[in-house]
């Protein structure tokens, strides 16, 4: 904002208070009109305020009000360039922990297929350097016996059955026959 000289002289009040504190103190005004800088009859004290009164704000609320305004853009373009930051740090956190989050996923599918096949692996070395085991055969004549006692027990069974219908007495004789055998 340009400002212009106060040349009604009554602005110097009200700026010489403002402006006093800011100014050396040999050019502070001394009385309350203002001269004008292109009478030839001026002095050094009358030059000081006209430039007192050319640095002086004409409407101070306005000035405030500006300053206010321009301060909180500065803050707010601050604010919105951290924001931008922040949101593609984020972004890019983002993206990382999927990264992570999948390759994390690949690595234990491969431990657990190379942990899969050392074990298959092994298990074969051993079943080569053992070979057939010796009870093998033995397991298998077991297997059979069990297999027949079982087709035995179950015609038994059967035979049993058919003998209740034909006399509803024979399990109580059966019982007494074998409390005897004992």
């Amino acid at each position: 904002m340009a400002s212009r000289p106060n040349t009604s002289g009554k602005g110097l009040n009200i700026s010489a208070g403002l402006w006093a504190d800011l100014l050396p103190r040999n050019a502070a005004p001394k009385d309350n009109q203002v001269g004008s800088s292109s009478r030839p009859h001026a002095s050094k004290t009358h030059d000081s305020e006209d430039s007192v009164t050319r640095l002086a704000p004409k409407d101070c609320h306005g000035t405030a009000t500006l300053v206010v305004l321009k301060d909180t853009k500065a803050t707010l373009e601050k604010f919105s360039s951290n924001v931008t930051t922040l949101v593609g740090s984020v972004k890019d956190t983002t993206v990382q922990l999927s990264r992570t989050a999948a390759l994390c996923e690949r690595i234990q599918e491969k431990t657990a297929d190379e942990t899969a096949a050392l074990v298959d692996r092994r298990h074969k070395e051993l079943q080569t350097t053992l070979g057939e085991p010796a009870q093998q055969t033995q397991i298998l004549d077991l297997k059979k016996d069990v297999s027949y006692l079982s087709t035995q027990v179950a015609s038994t069974k059967i035979q049993l059955d058919m003998l209740l219908k034909v006399h509803p007495n024979f399990l109580e004789i059966f019982k007494i026959l074998m409390y005897y055998i004992r």
